[in-house]
């Protein structure tokens, strides 16, 4: 059952926290200038689009379908179910018989906070996303020279490959066109991928209205390319999941509230919780007091009461012990207060 499996993850998250050494060095916490801005039309543009299945080969799944906020942006999931499943989280079905989904997504859905910190350059567990000035846009990528110009970011340049797998977004050669695009790998083109989801969009007068609304380059339908969706996508997740402004100095985050870490961090009696080492996958932290199944606890529902500190982005150094503290403690605690 759903639940049971809700009850075994959260069973073996229970521990959370490493008590740092003394001394150990804590990096400033991010500051609203360490983000790009964005205007409030992008970012309200960006937040349709991440919730809504148009961009999905079969129109069946969404951003948010594997990066929930109900699952601190994630899915709670070792190997995510993309296209073709049901549900959301942890109880997502892959379905059985013809019915069943083609395969899993070989990864899990890494968390997305504080992705969208002007020094995140470099994206995916294997840096696939990163700077390189020989490429289109500056930005390095699988698409090679497919992939166009325009892109704000790495965290947009990022939105647009999902829509590109087959297992992911785009589904199975022979059920749409889309699908039978990405599976020749035509990407860019008037044929391809992007072009396609473009003209889906560039269809619905609502959305049409809000492009031109959100961008300066756009002024009728016809001027909408997936770019622009990418962009405004990354935007709307650089606002939507900045962690608070403060230091990961906490001793307990078993009562987490409705503030989320600041809540957790209010109930801080002297310990800091701690990652070090370059490219740590996962914030698993121990030695804090634990969460527990108490009647008092509030997070006894939690699976999501764990550290996923973006286990498909590669991280390292200072950035990479920001983003593990900061998802450590803001996604037990978000989690656990919107399952109050």
């Amino acid at each position: 059952m759903a639940w049971n499996r809700l009850l075994a993850a959260f069973l073996a998250a229970t521990s959370l926290c490493s008590v740092a050494s003394a001394g150990h060095y804590l990096p400033d916490p991010l500051q609203d200038q360490d983000f790009a801005a964005a205007s409030e039309l992008k970012i309200e543009l960006g937040k349709q689009l991440f919730f809504d299945k148009i961009l999905s080969g079969n129109l069946n799944i969404s951003c948010a379908t594997c990066h929930h906020p109900f699952a601190g942006t994630g899915d709670g999931l070792s190997l995510s179910v993309g296209e073709g499943a049901r549900g959301t989280g942890v109880a997502r079905d892959t379905g059985t018989g013809l019915d069943a989904v083609h395969e899993r997504v070989p990864r899990n859905a890494p968390a997305i906070f504080n992705l969208g910190a002007l020094e995140f350059t470099t994206l995916f567990h294997d840096g696939r996303i990163q700077p390189d000035p020989d490429s289109p846009g500056g930005i390095a990528s699988p698409a090679g020279t497919q992939l166009p110009f325009g892109l704000d970011n790495a965290l947009a340049a990022q939105a647009m490959f999902p829509v590109t797998s087959g297992t992911e977004m785009a589904g199975q050669p022979g059920e749409n066109p889309i699908a039978d695009a990405a599976a020749s790998g035509m990407l860019a083109g008037p044929d391809g991928v992007w072009e396609q989801l473009a003209e889906r969009l560039r269809g619905i007068d609502g959305y049409v209205t809000q492009f031109i609304a959100a961008f300066d380059d756009i002024s009728d339908a016809q001027d909408i390319r997936l770019v622009h969706a990418a962009n405004a996508i990354a935007a709307f997740e650089a606002v939507a999941w900045r962690s608070p402004g403060a230091r990961m100095t906490v001793h307990s985050i078993d009562s987490c509230g409705a503030r989320g870490m600041r809540s957790a961090a209010s109930r801080c009696r002297g310990c800091t919780c701690f990652m070090a080492g370059p490219g740590v996958a996962a914030a698993t932290v121990a030695h804090c007091r634990p969460i527990t199944l108490s009647a008092r606890s509030r997070c006894r529902r939690s699976d999501q009461a764990k550290a996923t500190a973006h286990r498909g982005t590669r991280i390292s150094g200072e950035n990479g012990l920001r983003v593990i503290l900061r998802t450590a403690i803001v996604s037990a605690s978000r989690a656990c207060a919107i399952l109050r």
